[in-house]
């Protein structure tokens, strides 16, 4: 007893098959880009962070309010009050080649006072702006005094 093979529907369903195959993964590998994709978008977006002056944050002020920004600044001579008692630090901030310009108060809650703050001292916040125009920093950097480079 012999079996005959049918070759005609087997020949075509075959590269039918392949095709299939091949679309299947297409779209497979497509939807998992795009999710990729939309998972890179969100996670940068939700990361991104301003880095501004003082005075882009003066120009920028109502599209700031709210938002993560980090700025850089000069303290301001005799401006800084600082409780001990609560850990609340309040200064002002300049840039450093318009001293004269708009200050913005910065307050610090939480945080002992750091050694490098003092008049003109360079600090750099990160925390965002009030709609009241104060700056309400979650962290506070000091840079080095000048007093530590070679001369």
């Amino acid at each position: 007893m012999s079996e005959i093979a049918d070759w005609t529907t087997s020949a075509v369903e075959e590269p039918r098959r392949g095709r299939r195959n091949w679309v299947k993964f297409a779209v497979a590998g497509a939807l998992i880009l795009a999710a990729l994709a939309l998972f890179l978008y969100s996670t940068i977006r939700s990361n991104a962070q301003y880095f501004l002056t003082v005075q882009e944050l003066r120009d920028r002020a109502t599209e700031m309010v709210g938002k993560d920004v980090r700025v850089s600044g000069v303290v301001v001579p005799e401006s800084i009050f600082y409780d001990a008692a609560t850990l609340h630090l309040e200064f002002d901030i300049v840039d450093r080649d318009s001293p004269s310009a708009d200050p913005v108060r910065v307050v610090v809650d939480g945080q002992p006072l750091p050694d490098q703050m003092n008049d003109e001292a360079e600090a750099i916040v990160e925390g965002q702006l009030q709609p009241d125009g104060t700056f309400r920093a979650g962290t506070l950097m000091m840079k080095c005094a000048s007093k530590y480079e070679a001369e």
